[in-house]
This record gives C-alpha cells, sequence and structure tokens, in this order.
C-alpha cells in the first residue's frame, strides 16, 4: 500500500494567503503515515499506534493540564526547575503512550530533585530561566514512539509547530539510503511549518531537501510549490513571482503551467513591477487584456488623500471607505464640540483634554485619507490578480490526501476548490 500526499493549488490560492492570515492553520491535516511492519511507512487513519492520539490517557491529560495552568499555576507560579515543565512532559508523555503517561510522570515527580543527565547544559525554559534538560525523549527511549503517528496527531489538534517537529524528528531516524521516504517527510514538515505561519524553519527544511540531490530529484514541482508559498507568506513578492514561474516550467499539463504563470503575475503585480508580469504573460491574451485593463486605471494619489483628509472624514471618503470615513467624521465633530463648550465654560483642564483627543483624531484624518489611497492600490492589485485567476478567490491552498485502492479524498473547499496543482509525495 502507498501513501501519497498531494498538494492541491487551488484557482487563486496565491491572492488569499496572506490576505487571510491564519487561513491556513484551519485546514485538514494529510502528513498522516504510521510506519508498517517492513519499515516502510503507510496510510493509518483512524488506527493509533500504541495510543499515539492518546485516546482516554490524551483526553484526561489534556483536563488535568488545563485545570492546572488556569488554577493551581498562577496561585503557586513556575517551580518546576526541569524543562520542559512537568505539566508539559505529562501532556507529551500521555499524547505519545496514552495513559503510560501518568506512571511517567508520577516517575518524573519522584526524581525531579535529581536530574538524569547531569553533565547537559542548561537550557532556557518558556519563563526564561536556566533549567535543566529533562525531555520525554530520555525516558522512552525503550518504548515504541511512533513519531509520525504523533505527527498527525498535532496535526489534527491545529498544533502545526509541534507537527512539524515530529516529521522532522521522524525523519532524522529514517535510515539515509531511505532517500524518498526521508524527502517526503522534510515536505510534510515544510508543509506544516507553513501551515505554523513558521517560514525561517520551513526554509532550512527546503534548504536540507535541495542540498541532496538524491531527496531532491523529481521534486522539483512540490519544492517550487512550497517555496513560492514561504515567500508569499514573507510578502517576498518578486521571489515569489520567481518560484511561480519555476513551478511553471515542471508542469507538463499546459493548463496548470498557464495559471501558474498567472499566479506568477500576480505576485509581480504585488512587488510593484507590471512589466514584469506583462513578460510573464506574453502569449496569453486573455491575461493581457486583463492586465492592459489595470495598468490604464489611475492609481490613487496618497498625496490628494492626505489634502482631502484635512476635512475629516473625506479622505476615508474619496478612497470609498464609507465607514471610516463616518467614524472619523462623528469623532472630529464630537471632540470640536468638547473643546467648544469646555472653552466657553472656562473649563481648560477640560479644554485641554478635549484639545488633545481632537487632534489626535484630526491628524488621523489626514494620514488615513494618505492609508486609505494605498489600501485603494493594493485593494486594485488583488482584483486584477484574481481576475487573472478567472476571478475565483480561494482562501489558502486546498490539501487532498491519496491511497492507492481507496479512490482518495477530494479536495477541501467544495467545488470551487479546483486544484491548479497536484503535486504527489509517495511514501
Amino acid at each position: 500500500m502507498t501513501f501519497s500526499k498531494t498538494l492541491a493549488l487551488p484557482l487563486a490560492a496565491a491572492v488569499a494567503l496572506t490576505t487571510a492570515p491564519g487561513l491556513a492553520a484551519t485546514q485538514a491535516a494529510t502528513c498522516d503515515v504510521t510506519p508498517t511492519a517492513d519499515g516502510s511507512a503507510a496510510r493509518n487513519r483512524g488506527m493509533r499506534t500504541n495510543d499515539g492520539g492518546g485516546g482516554i490517557g490524551g483526553w484526561a491529560s489534556r483536563r488535568v493540564t488545563g485545570f492546572y495552568k488556569t488554577v493551581i499555576g498562577p496561585a503557586i507560579g513556575a517551580r518546576c526547575a526541569l524543562e520542559p515543565s512537568c505539566s508539559q512532559y505529562f501532556l507529551e508523555a500521555s499524547r505519545r503512550h496514552g495513559l503510560l503517561g501518568f506512571p511517567m510522570t508520577a516517575d518524573r515527580f519522584v526524581r525531579e530533585p535529581v536530574v538524569s543527565a547531569p553533565d547537559r547544559p542548561y537550557v532556557r525554559g518558556a519563563d526564561g530561566s536556566w533549567k535543566h534538560p529533562d525531555p520525554v525523549d530520555d525516558h522512552d527511549f525503550w518504548l515504541p514512539t511512533p513519531q509520525l503517528t504523533l505527527a498527525d496527531d498535532f496535526a489534527d489538534e491545529g498544533d502545526a509547530l509541534d507537527a512539524a517537529r515530529q516529521w522532522r524528528a521522524a525523519e532524522s531516524q529514517t535510515p539515509r539510503e531511505r532517500t524518498g521516504d526521508r524527502a517526503a517527510m522534510l515536505l510534510c514538515a515544510a508543509d506544516a511549518y507553513w501551515r505554523a505561519r513558521e517560514f525561517g524553519g520551513m526554509g532550512r527544511v527546503l534548504d536540507k531537501v535541495e542540498a541532496d540531490s538524491a531527496m531532491s530529484t523529481g521534486l522539483e514541482s512540490e519544492i517550487a510549490l512550497l517555496r513560492m508559498l514561504r515567500a508569499e507568506g514573507m510578502r517576498e513578492w518578486a521571489s515569489a513571482a520567481d518560484w511561480a514561474e519555476t513551478l511553471a516550467e515542471t508542469r507538463q499539463d499546459e493548463a496548470e503551467a498557464r495559471r501558474a504563470r498567472r499566479i506568477a503575475a500576480g505576485n509581480w503585480l504585488r512587488a510593484g513591477l507590471p512589466s514584469e508580469a506583462r513578460m510573464t504573460l506574453r502569449g496569453d491574451e486573455e491575461a493581457l487584456r486583463t492586465l492592459a485593463t489595470h495598468e490604464a486605471r489611475k492609481p490613487a494619489s496618497p498625496r490628494l488623500g492626505g489634502a482631502l483628509g484635512l476635512v475629516p472624514g473625506l479622505g476615508y471618503a474619496w478612497a470609498g471607505e464609507w465607514g471610516n470615513a463616518t467614524r472619523s467624521l462623528f469623532l472630529n465633530a464630537l471632540f470640536g464640540w468638547a473643546m467648544y463648550e469646555t472653552a466657553r465654560r472656562d473649563e481648560w483642564a477640560l479644554f485641554s483634554v478635549s484639545t488633545f483627543f481632537e487632534l489626535t483624531w484630526y491628524t488621523g484624518s489626514i494620514y488615513g485619507g494618505i492609508d486609505a489611497a494605498e489600501r485603494a492600490n493594493r485593494r486594485a492589485v488583488e482584483k486584477t490578480a484574481a481576475e487573472l485567476l478567472d476571478g475565483e478567490r480561494i482562501p489558502g491552498f486546498s490539501h487532498a490526501a491519496t491511497r492507492e485502492n481507496d479512490g482518495g479524498a477530494a479536495p477541501e473547499g467544495g467545488a470551487a476548490a479546483v486544484p491548479l496543482l497536484a503535486v504527489g509525495v509517495e511514501f
């Protein structure tokens, strides 16, 4: 049985990726594998090796830990001299080994004053203090630790960062000659880092894959896709455009390549380089017409927006932000009236306070007019980028997992989530 991870790139993922932060973390996990008897990795949704999901023990540990952290912990303060803390140790042990987490934690309480590895250097704990390192790994090495299943469990719980760490741990324990499995695990780690918006870790993982030709050969599309995601997440639009063009070059299907080039064009527009977008779209007449319409539009002038902002709310209104315009006008009128009334009554202390707030709202109206013009220009770019992708705006990337002989699963997001790219990694 072969597990295939598919990254399906919908029509307008690049448009919505950075405009809706956090949406990526809500997507379902797809790197979901557990080791088989022969040492290979196979799909095993619903079956937890050694209660890797925690089962009753995991459920109980989350409740006990939650009660401790919210009720007992704040009352007694940080007292643990080990890293991770006893509560975090209990949670992780229970996630890995279910009910066995309880006696493992009891053992930890007994030996806490005596560090099991005194020769190790101190580490900084979550509170910034120096602590003795005492991870769960030091005390369950003789137990089978299903890290692949554990990575899936973390992802299912929305803990993408810990899922990424488990993928990396699994890769480090995989024999070096199994380059295919190692590459797939690292790409799953990169995907999890992206969901956690931890772009530094994502870059390091991709660097590791690319540094080993035995791992990277044949995965050019996957790497380009993830590199593009990382660049978009970091708002490095020119780099994202370059990677989208690389993605287009790796696709055999012309429709997929064309859509990748259109994503690249959208990123060139975000980078403020419409000439590069035009070069990318050469030969695509429909997309070039959309781009020409965008270039024919006169951009909003921030200077004019600021000047109009001298009249409270007018700069916002000119940029089409009527709600902001109404609030700005109301607040300036309110504090202007307060200045008048306090001056008329010779209440100069209150007059000073009213004047301070009025000046704040008035200068905010001027700055808001400038910023509203910039936002209007950005909205125009996003609108054009969406139109280049046929006007369909899909929030985030849809991921689907498939398995031989079970027909696979459809991409998330409903009928609108038509995949642009489907790049598979087999274990």
